[in-house]
């Protein structure tokens, strides 16, 4: 196995966590194990496997606990890739999948956070009050994105795509890294009603609902390429940010 670490790199309420589990729950039905990297390389407070922005000696930490522990270890990260991951998934030392979301749904997530943080003391999103506070912060997360899909061995994950239907997800990762000891309805039978986790809502097409045609036309407007390249024609070889990471043709 030369793989030994997953990144599991999420725009910030896409589903990430989700995206997440699946890809636990792959490895682990395929007799790799997922256990908590000791504190030092994460963090004493983590209740996951979850970086943020690590250091070169915390990324052979991570790669030197899977390979004690005869595992490929799943990582989840909100954060751009640093140049010692790169170097990993060039090298095929990793593998990696980028989810992302519609701007609107991720806006409005967003401020569903930022009100209960306020009203409870919390301090993620707190500083995001309406659509327009939630611009900047998504703005930061395409270009994280865009840095990952240039990526070879980087998969993208598009929340609409997986989070109702998982299969699509379990083959792609099935491709993607060669294990195909079970099989999809296998992996998804383990998997139990964990799916559903964090403050997302989960409704689909949500942003219909809950934002004028007004507000949605400013967010099309906003972040033209985006909904073109990376969702309306996710499907396609598109460049830039398709052709290093097309590993599942």
């Amino acid at each position: 196995m030369k793989a030994r670490l997953y990144f599991s790199y999420g725009m910030t309420k896409t589903g990430s966590t989700l995206a997440f589990r699946l890809a636990q729950r792959f490895y682990q039905r395929n007799d790799c194990e997922q256990p908590l990297a000791p504190g030092h390389l994460l963090g004493e407070e983590r209740l996951v496997n979850f970086i943020h922005m690590p250091t070169p000696e915390e990324l052979l930490g991570l790669e030197q606990f899977a390979i004690d522990h005869d595992t490929c270890l799943v990582i989840k990260t909100h954060s751009p890739p640093t140049a010692e991951m790169v170097q990993m998934l060039r090298e095929g030392r990793a593998f990696a999948h980028a989810v992302f979301r519609d701007p609107r749904e991720i806006a409005l997530s967003m401020i569903d956070h930022g009100k209960r943080n306020r009203e409870t003391g919390g301090v993620a999103f707190a500083e995001i009050r309406d659509l327009k506070d939630a611009e900047a912060a998504i703005e930061t997360q395409i270009s994280y994105l865009e840095e990952w899909l240039r990526l070879p061995g980087v998969f993208p994950a598009y929340y609409d795509d997986f989070a109702w239907s998982h299969e699509p997800f379990i083959k792609k990762m099935r491709r993607q890294t060669g294990l195909k000891m079970r099989s999809v309805k296998g992996v998804l039978a383990s998997f139990n009603n964990q799916k559903r986790v964090g403050f997302n809502k989960g409704q689909k097409d949500r942003w219909k609902d809950d934002m004028t045609a007004e507000e949605s036309a400013a967010y099309l407007a906003r972040f033209p390429k985006f909904y073109v390249k990376l969702i309306r024609w996710r499907w396609w070889p598109l460049q830039p940010f398709l052709r290093a990471s097309q590993t599942l043709r």
